[in-house]
């Protein structure tokens, strides 16, 4: 990308502290003073913990050549601009809807959900990528940051941005539409995910549907229409149900696990039946790759290139990652948890667990406000129903998972419940025998990937 200094001032209506040149240009921006390049524009954002303005002068020794503030600061350079703006990181986002309105030729694919949103970008992204130019987040670049630093980047070049959009209460993913302004929208599911905040999933509904917020009767939506409530959606824009039941616009049947190795499956839409297969596990990810092939073909994509696109698609750290270690399995599923994710990892572990004892490793799972103790006892039950062979859980909340499972049939005998990370460690060494195939889960301030650290530093193949 490029930026001059004109484009900045325009969009952040601030104003040049010393000289400048208007004919100044920028080959990126950064937020990050450690990772600076040279002709950058430097923008210090402000948080709880931090102040990007205490790193200015970093930024301009690292060769930003000009610098966004909010605050009356003096660098003693006469060759570094100085940009004064009202808020460094509403700048940031006005920034990033300037640049939406630049290219305004370049389609935006937004997406949101409860689960699957970085697998479902990755599947949009791989597709279209087959064909057109790309913009896309970087990982999970997906709040009031991410999505603006992405967004900025955008240029003539590209012909299609897949745009993840995260949320934790009302009024998030209104802004981050009102900034990239999408032409379609994906919503994969709504669960249970910060129902903390929001009080109810029908609440949570409501935030999601904050993507839609600008569209009109040309803009199209892709809703899981085997959600509940989102089958029952209407709007003044076209709707799209993907899913497993045949009542959907674009429906997957024929359903085959390859284990590890991935799935395959028929799709059927527009009364065309085509075969597919992805590398990524679980059938859950399936309802991720289907708005994907949707927005191919209306891309007007043939089905190889469709097809190609869905299974050069690739799984992201901490996500049903499988790691075999002298003689056993992790299923490194860490990233974050909530019912519903947990509930689709313990279903794949029973998959690829064929004659093998299963065993789940559980963190807590959190902001899920008053919804907490019923969500964790909900999980415990699934375990027992599902079949697993040993229960281990972490964490102050995670008693009710263990607690639910022994009273819902569970031998106790097979669970295990620690509030020290540590001692879960020391258990390990007594309870992991070889062949065992172990799934580890948990939100991400649990930092469940520690644990998975310790096994494929420590286990050596035979019990510990």
């Amino acid at each position: 990308m490029m930026i001059t200094l004109d484009d900045i001032l325009f969009a952040t209506k601030g104003n040049v502290i010393g000289n400048a040149y208007h004919n100044l240009s920028f080959s990126g921006i950064s937020i990050d003073s450690r990772n600076i390049k040279n002709g950058q524009l430097f923008i210090p954002l402000v948080g709880e913990r931090f102040d990007g303005h205490d790193f200015i002068l970093n930024a301009v020794r690292g060769g930003a050549t000009a610098c966004l503030t909010q605050k009356d600061i003096e660098i003693g350079d006469n060759d570094t601009v100085l940009i004064r703006v009202q808020d460094t990181l509403r700048s940031l986002q006005d920034i990033a809807k300037y640049m939406r309105q630049k290219y305004s030729k370049v389609k935006v694919i937004a997406i949101t959900g409860s689960t699957g949103k970085t697998t479902t970008k990755n599947f949009v992204t791989s597709v279209l990528s087959q064909k057109y130019k790309v913009l896309s987040n970087i990982g999970n670049y997906n709040n009031q940051i991410g999505l603006p630093l992405t967004l900025v980047d955008i240029d003539e070049t590209h012909d299609i941005a897949v745009l993840e959009m995260g949320m934790n209460s009302f009024g998030e993913i209104r802004n981050l539409s009102d900034i990239a302004r999408p032409d379609v929208a994906i919503i994969t599911n709504i669960g249970t995910a910060h129902i903390g905040n929001l009080g109810s999933r029908e609440n949570i509904l409501k935030a999601k549907l904050e993507i839609t917020e600008f569209f009109g009767e040309d803009n199209i939506a892709y809703f899981n229409g085997d959600d509940d409530l989102l089958n029952k959606v209407n709007g003044n824009y076209r709707i799209l149900y993907f899913g497993f039941n045949e009542k959907n616009d674009i429906q997957a049947f024929n359903i085959k696990s390859n284990k590890q190795d991935g799935m395959e499956f028929d799709v059927r839409y527009k009364g065309d039946i085509k075969h597919f297969m992805t590398k990524i596990p679980g059938k859950h990810n399936i309802l991720n790759a289907l708005p994907a092939i949707a927005a191919g073909y209306n891309f007007g994509m043939k089905y190889e290139d469709i097809f190609d696109g869905l299974a050069g698609t690739v799984n992201e750290k901490m996500r049903l990652k499988l790691i075999s270690v002298n003689g056993i399995s992790i299923i490194d599923d860490t990233y974050n948890a909530n019912p519903d994710s947990v509930k689709a990892a313990i279903d794949y572990l029973i998959d690829i667990s064929t004659n093998r004892r299963k065993v789940v490793i559980l963190g807590d799972m959190l902001e899920l406000g008053e919804y907490t103790v019923k969500a964790h006892e909900e999980i415990g039950e699934y375990c027992h129903l599902s079949g697993i062979d040993l229960l281990i859980a972490y964490g102050d909340y995670s008693k009710h998972i263990v607690d639910s499972a022994v009273n819902s049939g569970m031998r106790p005998g097979d669970v295990f419940y620690y509030q020290n990370k540590q001692e879960l460690f020391r258990s390990l060494k007594t309870i992991v025998k070889p062949g065992d195939v172990i799934l580890v889960k948990g939100s991400r301030g649990m930092k469940m990937d520690e644990i998975v650290d310790y096994l494929e530093e420590k286990y050596d193949g035979t019990i510990f």
